[in-house]
């Protein structure tokens, strides 16, 4: 069995910890995801799936869940924030 492929994002504007606990609970039971836990003190996202080629897919929904709490977040990747390019999901 293949590792997990883990990755972590920055939720810029996450101002609700009730929101981010449903947000989690919903990512963590889309298809392909291993494990998701949102840090709301740290708004990160980290997020383990099973596969690259699912990340994409996955990477989107949650988009799509995480803004039917919190509109206004935008999501980048750790890495690339820290590096300071500009790849905002």
């Amino acid at each position: 069995m293949e590792a997990a492929l883990k990755r972590e994002y920055i939720l810029s504007g996450l101002c609700c910890p009730m929101c981010a606990e449903k947000m989690e609970k919903r990512i963590r039971k889309l298809e392909g995801v291993v494990d998701a836990v949102i840090e709301f003190t740290t708004a990160r996202l980290s997020l383990s799936v099973d596969s690259v080629e699912k990340l994409s897919a996955i990477l989107t929904e949650s988009t799509r869940i995480v803004k039917q709490y919190e509109p206004d977040i935008s999501f980048a990747e750790v890495e690339t924030a820290i590096s300071g390019e500009k790849r905002v999901y």
